[in-house]
């Protein structure tokens, strides 16, 4: 299965950028956001593989609690898992 992330801004009065990833069939199964350091990186909210809210001490550094999912881990914005 591939997932496509999709960034989009919730709101003009917010300058972060939320990301979402949708599968093949137009599901949308995660949630996230891009943090505002330098680096970019993706915090994980939703899994998009196991569907469960992410643990907040894991947020941040985009990892799945559940399952192992890596969010800052792909190329050109599409996961093949």
């Amino acid at each position: 299965m591939k997932l496509k992330l999709i960034t989009y801004n919730i709101s003009p009065a917010y300058d972060e950028l939320n990301v979402r990833w949708q599968s093949n069939d137009n599901k949308i199964s995660g949630l996230g956001f891009i943090s505002k350091g330098e680096d970019k990186r993706i915090g994980l909210l939703k899994c998009p593989l196991c569907h469960n809210e992410n643990y907040a001490l894991n947020v941040m550094d985009g990892l799945c609690s559940w399952c192992g999912f890596n969010a800052n881990k792909h190329e050109n914005h599409v996961t093949n898992i």
